[in-house]
């Protein structure tokens, strides 16, 4: 039986490594106890941008989840303010990651969208308004009118009975957030 390696070597190695010191007494386990036998700590590390407008706080974000000394790939998700920063200057990110957690960044994945201003882009004339718009026109009508439309397909209408329990407040969260959904899908083709 291979018992694994005592030392990450590579970062599909993650997470700790190390070994348990196990008490048995009368032929039976009592205790277990972990013990780190890696000097280094290959991690991955997700650091969420929403809400977040100094890239200090989500850098503690990102200590909070690490070790000094580990090795790291931060994935940085979400919108915001920091979504530019993050994009245009990601080897001033990394080194700035890398002087405040101790930790050696071996890359940055960037999965963010600025914030996007629903209000402002509704007046547009192109496709995300008109998503914009149906989606207020939806969320907009009574309850019959929108359980209409969301189950207007065959395989929807199987849901029904699941979205009549829903209540009204419900229903147009789910409105709000398709077209929230939507209209960032759009926003991250536009970039690409």
């Amino acid at each position: 039986m291979y018992p694994g390696n005592t030392q990450g070597r590579n970062p599909k190695e993650s997470g700790e490594k190390g070994a348990y010191i196990v008490t048995v007494t009368n032929g039976n386990v009592t205790d277990m106890e972990f013990f780190r036998t890696g000097d280094i700590l290959w991690m991955d590390v997700t650091a969420d941008i929403t809400g977040m407008s100094d890239i200090g706080e989500v850098i503690k974000q990102i200590s909070k989840n690490t070790g000094r000394n580990s090795i790291i790939r931060v994935r940085f998700t979400g919108h915001g303010d920091l979504d530019a920063m993050i994009r245009l200057d990601t080897d001033g990110v990394k080194a700035l990651v890398e002087s405040q957690t101790g930790c050696i960044v071996t890359d940055v994945l960037t999965d963010t969208y600025p914030e996007i201003d629903l209000k402002a882009r509704e007046g547009a004339d192109d496709f995300t308004s008109a998503v914009i718009n149906f989606g207020k026109r939806l969320g907009g009508m009574d309850r019959d009118e929108i359980l209409d439309v969301i189950c207007s397909t065959t395989t929807a209408q199987g849901l029904r009975q699941k979205f009549d329990q829903m209540s009204d407040d419900e229903l147009r969260s789910i409105v709000n957030d398709a077209t929230f959904y939507i209209v960032e899908k759009l926003s991250e083709v536009n970039r690409e």
